[in-house]
């Protein structure tokens, strides 16, 4: 899947920090997908999902998603299903 190919590079750059500095918690396998807490100025929800057709469902609290975009928060949660699935978990 190259989901990467859905956020603009500053915002992967900026994901990739997230990742390091272990900003996304409690990641929980939900039906289809995953949901998480981003902490970014407070904590912001995320859900991604696979959809049957292989494409991504994604949501999250802050104000750039709820303005129909993709988020840096996002592209956060899907490094970490990435480094899960790759690990084998």
């Amino acid at each position: 899947m190259k989901w990467q190919q859905q956020f603009e590079d500053y915002k992967l750059e900026k994901a990739r920090t997230f990742l390091q500095n272990r900003q996304v918690t409690d990641l929980k396998k939900s039906e289809g997908g995953y949901s998480a807490t981003v902490i970014d100025r407070g904590s912001l929800a995320v859900t991604v999902k696979i959809r049957e057709d292989g494409s991504l469902r994604m949501n999250c609290s802050c104000p750039v998603a709820r303005g129909g975009r993709n988020c840096v928060h996002m592209a956060a949660v899907l490094y970490v299903w990435s480094d899960r699935c790759a690990s084998g978990e």
